[in-house]
């Protein structure tokens, strides 16, 4: 759909170059996750064994039935352990380490005590030892605080990016805030992290001892990781699409700044991004640039400003408020389009299959 030649994106532009057009800022978000995770080592080791706990637990009843009575025993609050980094956005892989994080101590339990049950074969033992031995890895508790800490801080950006009411302005403070927080994680540990390494440096972790990890179990770097992380979303977030896009020889700078041009004119509509000085005609060249592409009167909306400018913010006049309208009508996600599809999951289900499209749409 945001093809340089003949995407949707590029054909709407063509005949309207007025358009903003959003690749959508949440699903941004994961490919700059994802791109970190290509460029890190130990992740793909570390998502494969999350993994393999979901599949575990979903596709076997009796095993999250012994796992319930594990984690009673030792009074565990069980939360379901879901996929690591899949479709879905980034909370829900919060969600499934946070799970991890929780039932640790009855995931143990069900695999010393699986890995010694007579009544499964050898096969089933030893595969239960395989993931007991993972599970107590120090490598593993360093890497699951590394990404925890990660996937906190992404899952509650893309909650936020995700409101209804969000508009560029605050998405855009959200994702700088988030850079400099990823940036500063690279030489202060997160809660996590901290929380691992001290476990590491006692030996256990929730009363569970803890063995050395082996040559064949890569460690995530934390400090890599948070570097990346802000690196990617530097490159991935602080960009829109250009009309000029395809025509231009480095197609990532122009629209990076194609945004920074929006990002600064929007800016002007707030007075807390004003100098300490503001002279009467201070911000009409950016108004002037909204209000051409949004299509609003640019000499009613200039005046409109003036007085705006005038009462510090205080007074907008009615000329200028078509021009706030459009600007808060700007979707920074298609969150909205993701909800109707959730809406409509929930009513066409496998026992009434026979509903149009045209029926829910009413």
């Amino acid at each position: 759909m945001l093809g340089k030649k003949a995407g949707v994106a590029k054909l709407l532009l063509d005949q309207f170059p007025r358009l903003i057009v959003w690749h959508c800022v949440a699903h941004r978000l994961e490919l700059s996750l994802h791109d970190s995770l290509h460029e890190v080592s130990g992740t793909n080791n570390f998502k494969h064994f999350i993994d393999k706990l979901y599949t575990v637990y979903h596709a076997s009843p009796k095993n999250r039935n012994q796992l319930q009575e594990c984690a009673r025993e030792l009074d565990v609050q069980l939360a379901t352990i879901g996929r690591l980094l899949d479709t879905r956005w980034v909370a829900s892989s919060n969600r499934t380490l946070k799970a991890v994080w929780q039932s640790y101590s009855a995931l143990h339990a069900h695999f010393l005590s699986a890995s010694e049950d007579k009544s499964r074969d050898s096969k089933d033992r030893s595969c239960y030892r395989g993931l007991l031995s993972n599970l107590t890895s120090e490598a593993f508790i360093l890497n699951i605080g590394a990404m925890r800490d990660a996937l906190q801080e992404l899952s509650e950006l893309s909650l936020e990016l995700q409101k209804r009411t969000l508009t560029i302005n605050e998405a855009h403070r959200a994702i700088l805030r988030q850079i400099k927080v990823f940036e500063e994680m690279i030489d202060k540990d997160g809660t996590y992290v901290s929380t691992a390494k001290q476990a590491v440096k006692d030996g256990s972790f929730k009363g569970v001892p803890l063995r050395a990890a082996g040559k064949n179990e890569p460690v995530i770097n934390s400090n890599q990781l948070f570097r990346s992380l802000a690196e990617n979303m530097k490159q991935r977030l602080l960009v829109c699409q250009s009309s000029h896009t395809s025509r231009a020889p480095s197609s990532a700078s122009v629209s990076a700044t194609e945004y920074n041009i929006l990002v600064d004119c929007v800016k002007v509509l707030y007075p807390a991004y004003w100098p300490d000085v503001v002279d009467v005609r201070f911000g009409e060249d950016e108004i002037s640039q909204l209000a051409t592409r949004f299509g609003v009167n640019v000499r009613s909306a200039v005046r409109a400003f003036r007085s705006f400018v005038e009462t510090q913010g205080t007074v907008i006049e009615d000329d200028l408020k078509p021009l706030f309208s459009a600007i808060a009508a700007v979707p920074v996600s298609t969150s909205e389009c993701e909800r109707g599809f959730s809406c409509m999951n929930l009513l066409l289900t496998s026992a009434r299959n026979s509903l149009y499209i045209t029926t829910l749409s009413i």
